[in-house]
């Protein structure tokens, strides 16, 4: 979809107010539709214990982009 798609009441409307509605409709969606699976909510629990016990290790996200970037 591209903004020639949306209706011209929210292209009037401040950046603010269609930031807040897109973060609107999509909390929304999320509630709805986002389940995860036993096993991917412990991979992700592990994942986060990993970082709370050495927040500083890891690779920035700025270098993983650039690193897959270079690999295409």
């Amino acid at each position: 979809m591209s903004t020639v798609d949306l209706p011209p009441e929210i292209l009037a409307l401040t950046v603010e107010a269609r930031i807040h509605l897109a973060m609107s409709i999509w909390d929304s969606v999320a509630e709805e539709t986002i389940t995860v699976s036993e096993e991917n909510q412990r991979i992700l629990e592990e994942r986060l214990r990993e970082h709370e016990a050495n927040p500083m290790e890891g690779t920035p996200w700025r270098e993983v982009i650039d690193k897959l970037g270079s690999q295409a």
